[in-house]
């Protein structure tokens, strides 16, 4: 017999083509369906590409602009023109002259663990510490008259009492305590 030309294999996606579709178990993809459109438009992978993005860029430049800034306290406008914040600052001024015995007083205000808790926390220790450096320097320029003068076991009982009646200047009191004294 005379040899014969060889013959091209047949690819699986031709084999599988040929075979009759029967319950193998393997799930088939849907076949895909023609737009219905009735237009002589050509419609190229290019094209459809360039249709999905104008319509996901149109869906987002629309939604952006139909919904309206949420504020969460509408009715708390804030108030920004220079008069407003020139206003503010005379209260300032003022505050800053009473002396140091409103310095020292203190509005304790308790710190919320989250983000950035850590940062709070070193600011309102660094705050503190100024604040007690200030208020011990004037409690040792009051107590140098007291301490020369009283000398012996007389002396920790009054630079107690001292302490006591400095805590009780400096420290923010209650309203509704405040007639105990």
């Amino acid at each position: 017999m005379a040899p014969t030309a060889p013959k091209k294999r047949p690819s699986i996606r031709s084999k599988t083509a040929s075979k009759p579709r029967s319950g193998s178990g393997l799930i088939s993809r849907p076949e895909p369906k023609e737009p219905t459109t009735s237009s002589s438009f050509p419609s190229t992978k290019k094209d459809k590409r360039l249709i999905k993005s104008s319509t996901f860029l149109n869906r987002i430049s629309k939604s952006s602009t139909k919904k309206p800034l949420k504020r969460r306290r509408p009715s708390k406008k804030l108030v920004t023109t220079l008069e407003s914040l020139g206003d503010a600052l005379p209260d300032l001024v003022e505050s800053s002259k009473k002396g140091d015995a409103e310095l020292g007083k203190v509005a304790m205000k308790s710190l919320t663990s989250g983000k950035g808790s850590m940062k709070r926390r070193g600011k309102v220790e660094k705050v503190e510490r100024e604040r007690f450096g200030r208020n011990l320097a004037t409690f040792m320029r009051e107590q140098d008259g007291v301490s020369k003068a009283v000398t012996g076991e007389g002396g920790g009982v009054e630079r107690f009492r001292a302490l006591r009646e400095w805590i009780g200047k400096t420290m923010e009191k209650e309203g509704a305590f405040g007639g105990k004294e």
